[in-house]
């Protein structure tokens, strides 16, 4: 799986998060991951328009109503 990834902000401004999004949607997978800091993570599959929907997202909101769920293993 090929996928791209950057840091963003955590829900607070002293947290990080990890945001996850395959290079080629469909090809290289369809879901796009959110990590934070105590290792939850959070999974949405954004669709073709994965990276540009990647590059919008700049804090660690995993809203339901925009497709994030929590990662089952």
């Amino acid at each position: 799986m090929a996928i791209a990834f950057r840091i963003i902000a955590g829900r607070d401004d002293q947290s990080v998060a990890l945001l996850a999004w395959p290079i080629a949607w469909g090809e290289t997978g369809v879901m796009s991951f959110m990590i934070d800091q105590q290792d939850r993570v959070y999974q949405a599959n954004l669709g073709e328009e994965s990276a540009a929907k990647a590059q919008e997202i700049t804090r660690f909101t995993p809203d339901a109503d925009a497709g994030w769920q929590v990662a089952e293993p």
